[in-house]
């Protein structure tokens, strides 16, 4: 599965190679999330999926080690668990090539470079989703850093829109009593390629081949896309009296006018990755599906996930899960980069990095006790790093936000952007003291 050129790099660049064994419900399932946003913004650029074979042409699993797939499963245990017996765990070898070569968050050179590309990763995240299509996209569900990677090159990717928006309103025009609605509804102007899919798909196929046509869209004077005023005053009007949409059409234009006063337009520096654990939106919400079942990496869950994961109770994770595990990545990712230690000469402080590290890493308790720590420490007093320094504050404000979320994901990444934009003169102060040091 993949673009029919998938055989050479559009770059020229080498290929990604992962290789995994999914079980039978996840099969395909990866490269068919990354069929529907290859090449968006802050997303992998897919090239091709595929079952390993044999020379006989079946496929490379693990069935020869199972009981074969006839029912006849209670045969082959022993008596006394026969009844409890259920299908196999059927796994196939897969691989997915894609582009885009990366690395750790934790190599970022400073704080505003760790913000910058957790915000495209952010941003990546949204486009997994596919807020306002139809069908809607997925969940990614295992937020990590291994899975948040920093390009090595800078990709030119079609600009990311929170217009999709508007899309929403097209079940509510609809409904015969909601005619202001759909009169609001008609004078939006969606013929703009941020305001729907379809129109971005030329930018996606450029995207492909490495290029964007800049000049589709104006831009700010920091090169972000210019917020337009009237296509916000029609919308806001057409969802005034919609308790779920109006806060929701908000949040988006909030997140507009931070990401041009950011200028964040075409330029993408970090992808998203792996979409093997992620969950299709169209149903998950209303079906017993995925109730239960706990996706993720244990050191960055939230603290719901994790206390259902060890408790085995029952939790349906949401996006405010991944937000949260957006934050403990980036934690993470300041406290093992190498200049948390490197830039401090205090034996004391060296000490208490490694035990923050050794905190996050650990159990649910203490990674708790080290985010309350952390929290009551004045690091710039007390000779920590730099990047350290600057980035748990701004932390530690975005999680206060986090708890009071209304609109998951367009209100949690559009506070971490207006955050970024407000101490951006910090972030970069301490991205320009480093430098001056080299």
């Amino acid at each position: 599965m993949g673009p029919e050129d998938a055989s050479t790099s559009s770059t020229g660049d080498a290929f990604v190679i992962k290789t995994c064994w999914p079980n039978k419900s996840k099969r395909r399932l990866e490269p068919t999330v990354y069929d529907g946003i290859s090449g968006h913004f802050g997303v992998p650029r897919h090239r091709i999926s595929f079952e390993v074979c044999r020379e006989d042409g079946s496929a490379f699993s693990n069935a020869i080690f199972l009981p074969p797939s006839d029912g006849a499963w209670a045969s082959y245990h022993w008596a006394l668990t026969a009844k409890q017996s259920s299908e196999p765990d059927y796994r196939t070898l897969s691989v997915t090539v894609t582009e885009d070569e990366g690395q750790s968050f934790e190599r970022c050179t400073d704080a505003w470079d760790l913000c910058l590309s957790t915000l495209h990763g952010l941003l990546g995240w949204l486009n997994y989703m596919k807020i306002g299509e139809t069908p809607p996209g997925v969940l990614h569900r295992d937020i990590s850093i291994g899975n948040l990677v920093k390009l090595l090159k800078t990709l030119l990717c079609p600009p990311f829109s929170t217009r999709g928006v508007a899309n929403l309103l097209k079940k509510v025009t609809e409904t015969p009593e909601r005619s202001d609605v759909a009169e609001a509804f008609a004078r939006l102007d969606l013929s703009s390629p941020h305001s729907q899919s379809t129109g971005s798909r030329k930018s996606r196929d450029d995207a492909h081949r490495g290029t964007v046509s800049m000049g589709a869209e104006p831009t700010s004077e920091e090169g972000g896309q210019v917020p337009d005023v009237n296509f916000w005053r029609e919308l806001e009007i057409a969802v005034a009296q919609d308790e779920y949409l109006k806060p929701l059409v908000a949040a988006a234009e909030r997140l507009e006018i931070a990401l041009a006063k950011l200028g964040v337009s075409t330029e993408c520096v970090a992808n998203l990755i792996d979409a093997d654990m992620a969950a299709f939106l169209d149903d998950y919400f209303t079906t017993s599906t995925h109730s239960g079942a706990i996706s993720g990496t244990p050191e960055f869950m939230s603290v719901f996930v994790r206390i259902a994961m060890e408790t085995r109770e029952p939790h349906l994770q949401n996006p405010l899960d991944d937000l949260h595990s957006f934050w403990y990545t980036v934690l993470w990712a300041a406290l093992f980069n190498p200049e948390t230690s490197k830039e401090v000469d205090d034996p004391k402080v060296v000490r208490q990095v490694k035990r923050w590290r050794s905190g996050v890493a650990g159990p649910r308790g203490a990674r708790a006790s080290t985010v309350e720590e952390m929290s009551q420490c004045d690091l710039p007093s007390t000779g920590h790093s730099q990047l350290l320094s600057t980035i748990v504050p701004l932390l530690f404000e975005w999680n206060t936000s986090l708890t009071r979320l209304q609109r998951f994901a367009y209100e949690g990444v559009a506070a971490y952007a207006e955050l970024m934009y407000e101490q951006r003169e910090t972030l970069e102060a301490q991205s320009v003291a480093g430098a001056n040091t080299l």
